[in-house]
């Protein structure tokens, strides 16, 4: 089983909508695939949920996707949503335990989508993070924390829980050097590079298409940083890659150009 965390930046950013046309993509090419829903918020008399549209895309009920005691009609955070209504308030482990209160095919991806961006409220003692951790910690596999943005603190959680963090295009922009007092103080062995193509693309670039070829920049502008060369960064990032998804090393190849 594959495990996939979709969390935004908060909502009506369309991360279900993605989910949904990733998880029907691989349905599509004959790959097993479950969503996961573990509380949701919504409008009364709503006529699609989110649990609605990953249903479809998976072919499960919706009931099957989100539990119908974790259906919240009132378009707030699910902890408030679920006191305004008068119920019991609801813990991070206990969505976690529901979220594979059903079986799935051992080969399939499992995509958990959360409510709102990671340091939403999801439940009366967390936030999405912490569920991510409830969730992800027990089972020892690890993860990516892509396209950071956040704190040094949302990245030592997400250390903690095995995950490597992933940096893209805009850990260049000028007014982002958060990002990048983040990518100074992590593990050099936990840390990737990316792009996020074809969106974000690096300062030289922004405005423009983002291509694969541009993570020289993130590579550049990291290094530096760190107070190392852009080749030391690449190969540091290139081999924590590799180690993560258990890849052979290729034949040596031409460095690339900084």
């Amino acid at each position: 089983m594959t495990l996939l965390a979709v969390a935004g930046t908060g909502t009506e950013v369309g991360k279900t909508f993605v989910a949904a046309a990733v998880l029907q993509s691989l349905r599509d090419r004959g790959h097993p695939v479950a969503a996961r829903k573990p509380v949701q918020s919504f409008a009364p008399g709503d006529p699609s949920t989110d649990a609605h549209v990953l249903a479809r895309a998976t072919g499960a009920a919706p009931t099957a996707v989100c539990p119908q005691h974790r259906w919240l009609p009132r378009p707030i955070a699910p902890p408030m949503a679920a006191e305004a209504l008068g119920l019991e308030p609801f813990t991070v482990a206990d969505l976690a335990a529901e979220v594979f209160a059903s079986e799935v095919p051992a080969d399939a991806l499992v995509l958990v989508e959360t409510a709102g961006g990671v340091r939403s409220p999801i439940a009366a003692d967390g936030d999405c993070l912490a569920l991510i951790e409830e969730v992800w910690r027990p089972t020892g596999i690890g993860g990516i924390l892509h396209c950071f943005t956040g704190t040094i603190e949302e990245a030592r959680r997400g250390l903690d829980a095995g995950f490597m963090i992933s940096f893209a295009g805009n850990s260049t922009y000028p007014k982002t050097q958060n990002i990048r007092d983040v990518a100074k103080e992590i593990p050099l062995e936990r840390m990737l590079i990316e792009t996020d193509s074809p969106f974000l693309a690096p300062q030289p670039y922004r405005g423009k298409r983002n291509e694969p070829a541009y993570v020289a920049e993130v590579a550049r502008t990291l290094a530096n940083v760190r107070n190392l060369s852009p080749e030391e960064l690449a190969t540091s990032t290139s081999a924590n890659f590799r180690r993560f998804f258990h890849l052979v090393r290729p034949p040596e190849s031409p460095a690339a150009t900084f």
